[in-house]
């Protein structure tokens, strides 16, 4: 039995860190108007993942800052495998640039606020 948070829905609920950054905001819009029910800064044991997706999808995504993951540099690959491991979380990650790139596209077609 996977140990799995409790339910924050993104539509109804504030995150958990105070300053969610703004590619990951724009994550959860994105997949919140595509009909999901993604929950922003969702603990996993050790860790926060940027979006989460709760089931039937349990799916994290992480949101690569091009700045954040230069100044700070961290084994990701471990910290993955320890959700993958501890939770059965699969977690996708996306750089800022294709986030971005997402974004001018919604916003051009209207979709993003």
């Amino acid at each position: 039995a996977l140990n799995l948070p409790e339910c924050r829905c993104f539509a109804h609920r504030a995150p958990t860190h105070q300053n969610p950054s703004s590619i990951s905001l724009t994550l959860a819009l994105f997949l919140y108007e595509a009909g999901y029910n993604p929950i922003v800064e969702q603990p996993f044991g050790r860790y926060v993942v940027d979006v989460y997706l709760p089931p039937p999808y349990h799916l994290a995504f992480e949101a690569d800052g091009a700045y954040w993951h230069t100044v700070n540099p961290t084994d990701y690959a471990a910290r993955d495998a320890y959700l993958l491991k501890e939770f059965g979380l699969p977690v996708v990650r996306i750089p800022e640039q294709e986030i971005n790139e997402l974004k001018a596209s919604l916003l051009q077609k209207g979709g993003v606020r």
